[in-house]
């Protein structure tokens, strides 16, 4: 199992393929929801204690990386507002002021956000019950990757990586190269 660099197909199924060149594919394109991947320290689904990406909120487009920080930080004072500023403090030390105004904290307290999207959570929840929990060990806690799950994965990575990186999904996926 490989992970990225590759080039993909959309199939007549609707499902990501890989793309061997001259109208030919290989191996359908598995994502992985409850293995660790090089991108993200966190699993997208939630696996025994270490709460997932979606659990996470990290779906929610309609808040900014810079909200699901402050939102964290809220959620681990027990929605406290004066102790997180006081984490806040001691996380951004001597820049504490100029960040507190650049991750808009006070907006965040109040409920606004700065994402500029729409919250996935609920369809990406969905695909939590199409994760593979038989057969091959290395597809366990895949799943296989179709035209939506490929765009909310895209918007994922232009979130918390390097946005408009066509295919950057593709990071978090495998697919099967048979070597001979």
């Amino acid at each position: 199992v490989i992970a990225g660099g590759i080039d993909v197909v959309l199939g007549e199924d609707g499902y990501y393929y890989h793309d061997l060149g001259n109208g030919q594919r290989g191996s359908l394109i598995y994502a992985d929801f409850t293995g660790l991947t090089s991108v993200f320290s966190d699993p997208i689904a939630t696996v025994g204690s270490v709460k997932g990406l979606v659990d996470k909120g990290a779906f929610d487009f309609s808040k900014s990386e810079y909200d699901q920080y402050v939102i964290t930080a809220l959620n681990v004072n027990g929605g406290d507002k004066e102790k997180t500023k006081d984490y806040l403090k001691n996380e951004w030390g001597e820049e504490y002021e100029e960040l507190y105004a650049e991750y808009k904290v006070e907006d965040v307290f109040a409920g606004v956000y700065h994402g500029e999207g729409e919250d996935y959570t609920d369809e990406i929840k969905a695909y939590l019950s199409k994760m593979i929990d038989d057969g091959n060990p290395e597809r366990k806690g895949c799943v296989v990757v179709d035209e939506n799950l490929a765009k909310i994965l895209q918007k994922l990575m232009d979130k918390f990586t390097f946005e408009d990186v066509e295919y950057s999904w593709l990071k978090l996926c495998y697919y099967y190269d048979h070597m001979g």
